[in-house]
């Protein structure tokens, strides 16, 4: 008899348990992110996260990024910057360069410096004409500037005078004509830009939500 009564106990623990495991509810699930790439809008900007590349789509979006990965971005065999999800997901050639909107940074190696670096190649790749309407960077501008650069390298390794000798190459290997612009109109131009994402004006794409609702 006690073995009996051990059996049937354990038999209803196995079904308390199975009922458990089998009942429905919502089970979190860690997704993934999108993004938008803005000086102002830039569509055609190559990007890799995780095990995904692309290129930022016409309204400067990527992704979907997976959870808690970095996204890098590079024109050809130059590299911009690797950053992590942004509180906003908002990106910017400030956020490659890692200095925060909005701020100055007299330090010896200025980081904004360098994000008007990353600025003045976006505008000076760009084939939409106005740029306060959005930049735009073809696959032939990438493959013309690929063939202008002979080696990889980051962009923190250029200067004014680098970046824009790189365009001229780029310029003359193609049917169109860039114009180089200096770091002076690009360091303005994104002053724009940061007025733009603070006054509301440029959204981040919709996000999925967390939670992947199974039911049994």
């Amino acid at each position: 008899m006690k073995n009996k009564a051990k059996l049937v106990t354990m038999a209803l623990i196995t079904a308390g348990l199975l009922i458990g495991c089998g009942s429905s509810g919502n089970s979190s699930k860690k997704v993934g992110y999108k993004g938008v790439f803005v000086d102002s809008i830039v569509a055609g900007l190559p990007f890799s996260c995780g095990n995904i590349k692309g290129t930022t789509d016409a309204k400067g979006i990527f992704g979907e990024c997976p959870s808690g990965s970095k996204v890098t971005f590079s024109i050809g065999k130059i590299k911009l910057g690797t950053v992590a999800k942004t509180s906003d997901n908002i990106y910017t050639p400030l956020d490659l360069a890692g200095v925060a909107r909005k701020t100055t940074d007299n330090k010896k190696t200025n980081p904004r410096d360098l994000a008007n670096l990353i600025a003045s190649l976006l505008l000076s790749l760009n084939t939409s004409g106005n740029p306060s309407k959005g930049i735009t960077i073809t696959p032939e501008v990438i493959m013309a500037f690929e063939g202008a650069m002979t080696e990889s390298k980051s962009i923190a390794d250029m200067t004014e005078a680098t970046v824009a000798e790189a365009i001229t190459k780029t310029s003359d290997a193609l049917p169109i004509t860039l114009e180089v612009v200096t770091v002076e109109e690009a360091a303005a131009h994104l002053a724009e830009t940061e007025d733009a994402i603070e006054n509301g004006e440029i959204k981040a794409p919709e996000q999925r939500t967390e939670t992947d609702e199974s039911t049994n």
